[in-house]
């Protein structure tokens, strides 16, 4: 499918591929800590307002009081194999749950149910409430790494399809965003983020290409959307210096959507209400009742279709 004129134009207009940036996210690690300190006592598995100290530490103080800001390459980090599974060695559960924990601190920043929705997803109750979300976390993880974000995003699905409660509340959008950082930081190919800032700019400008399901795990439609990102990369014009990779296409696409000098966190969305409101539809009805899930993605289809990429 040929590369759309809106994306030409936004690499011509790049002085350097050095420019395709996206500014940082505002969050405040108070709200983190408070959240999930909640849950630091005998029964949880690991030290979680450690862990928010941790990523606070790493990344920049912002202009607000208590506020930090989180970019692209301080998450990356924390998703680094190296860091993950030391010498090729085990996967280290700590640096797991940091690397799940910090791509969403980066795409919730301010949006003040972040925490509340990162906390669901980790505790389930019982004696060991965080026990179970974890080892799904670990097996994501390894799968990303060995086997690449296609084959991570399917094992989420093909896992779903027999237990519902499988990382249940963890929509695509933001299961695509832990993903994407374990490849990105891996020497696996990077798949990158489907979201609805993304999905919606292509529905709007290329309604040949279809639509993508966000309410839940479809891996079709999922290697469709990677696909697709990596076909509109390799048709960018390329450099010895730069190749245009399917995370480039995609972070070109969200600056279209969203205007480069507009961080995605930075207010509560229609996009990100929808992207939430996905994963609670299908974490109550899943493969059982998909009525709330097929009622979400029609909104999100009007919202795609009637939407301007300003409002």
């Amino acid at each position: 499918m040929t590369v759309p004129q809106q994306l030409r134009d936004r690499v011509s207009a790049l002085s350097s591929p050095d420019d395709l940036a996206q500014p940082a996210m505002t969050w405040r690690p108070a709200s983190w800590r408070n959240r999930l300190s909640r849950e630091r006592d005998a029964r949880a598995s690991l030290d979680y307002p450690g862990l928010i100290d941790e990523l606070a530490s790493a990344t920049t103080p912002g202009t607000g009081d208590g506020q930090h800001r989180i970019g692209r390459i301080d998450v990356a980090q924390f998703a680094s194999s190296e860091g993950l599974r030391p010498g090729d060695g085990e996967l280290v559960t700590d640096a797991v749950v940091r690397a799940f924990i910090a791509p969403m601190i980066w795409g919730y920043g301010l949006v003040g149910y972040g925490p509340y929705r990162t906390e669901r997803v980790l505790f389930r109750g019982g004696d060991a409430p965080d026990k179970v979300a974890i080892g799904q976390l670990r097996d994501v993880a390894a799968v990303a790494l060995s086997q690449g974000g296609t084959a991570a995003f399917k094992h989420i699905a093909d896992q779903r399809r027999t237990n519902r409660a499988y990382l249940k509340y963890l929509g695509p959008a933001f299961g695509t965003k832990f993903i994407y950082f374990l490849t990105k930081a891996s020497p696996a190919d990077t798949t990158p983020v489907m979201d609805s800032v993304v999905t919606g700019w292509v529905q709007r400008n290329v309604p040949d290409a279809g639509t993508f399901n966000l309410s839940w795990w479809d891996s079709g439609s999922y290697e469709r959307y990677v696909g697709l990102m990596n076909d509109w990369a390799s048709d960018l014009p390329s450099s010895s210096a730069h190749a245009w990779a399917a995370d480039d296409v995609e972070l070109l696409i969200f600056q279209d959507a969203r205007g480069v000098a507009i961080p995605e966190s930075e207010n509560v969305t229609a996009e990100s209400m929808l992207d939430d409101l996905g994963a609670e539809t299908d974490a109550r009805g899943g493969n059982v009742d998909k009525v709330g899930v097929l009622l979400v993605e029609a909104l999100r289809e009007w919202f795609a279709l009637t939407l301007s990429p300003d409002q």
